[in-house]
């Protein structure tokens, strides 16, 4: 089998061990200035999963209004939402968790409390991500409130 290197693989490899790890150190050792000069250029990144915003828009308020109306980059927001526009909001850049509406929700699982549900997705969706924020669009249900402010604890709540 023959395997493809990179040039500079392929010489290092023909020099006695010694010369080999002579090279890649003196090699290294001029590289790693401009490495490290290119990195502090770079825009500092956060973890993936630190997110600036939880945008809660259920009921009658349109996810995709309430995601315009936030002071935030797309990017930095997660939407709970029970619209059926999540292709709109995905287009938008931000990440999306879907909830069915409570219509739906009461006529194909009408065993389950609906509050319940909500208050579990909420708890998942807190053990995945960190807010710097949760904002509340439109009429939030009571039943989430519990969750909401286990959410907030460490974050700013906002509600319109």
């Amino acid at each position: 089998m023959i395997v493809l290197r990179k040039p500079y693989e392929l010489l290092l490899s023909l020099l006695p061990d010694r010369l080999g790890l002579a090279v890649r150190r003196s090699v290294w050792a001029l590289a790693r200035p401009a490495l490290l000069a290119l990195d502090r250029l770079r825009p500092a990144r956060r973890r993936r999963n630190h997110l600036e915003l939880l945008l809660v828009a259920l009921g009658s308020t349109s996810a995709v209004a309430a995601l315009q109306s936030a002071e935030a980059e797309p990017a930095e927001v997660l939407v709970l939402t029970d619209s059926d526009d999540l292709a709109a909001l995905r287009q938008a850049g931000c990440a999306v968790e879907y909830v069915p509406p409570a219509a739906d929700f009461a006529r194909h699982l009408p065993e389950l409390d609906r509050g319940a549900y909500l208050e579990r997705r909420l708890e998942t969706i807190g053990r995945s991500y960190v807010f710097e924020r949760v904002s509340v669009r439109g009429p939030a249900a009571p039943e989430l409130e519990k969750a909401l402010g286990t959410l907030a604890r460490h974050a700013r709540s906002e509600s319109s």
